[in-house]
């Protein structure tokens, strides 16, 4: 993030009819610190774990591809 000067990633994980799935990382967060969000909007903690529970291997692996 410092060589690219930005203070957020965020990978689209999915379109849906209520905005984008979008899993993001702010500046100085770790891998254990990503949040989902859906139309600018950071899910809870524990729908945040079942969510990543659902979805963290097929992420993982389309990040990794």
């Amino acid at each position: 993030m410092r060589v690219m000067k930005v203070t957020e990633l965020s990978h689209i994980i999915a379109k849906t009819n209520l905005g984008d799935l979008v899993l993001k990382l702010v500046k100085g967060g770790k891998g254990a610190d990503y949040v989902f969000v859906m139309d600018a909007v950071p899910f809870s903690d524990d729908d945040n774990k079942e969510i990543m529970a659902l979805l963290g291997g097929i992420i993982i692996n389309s990040l990794t591809i």
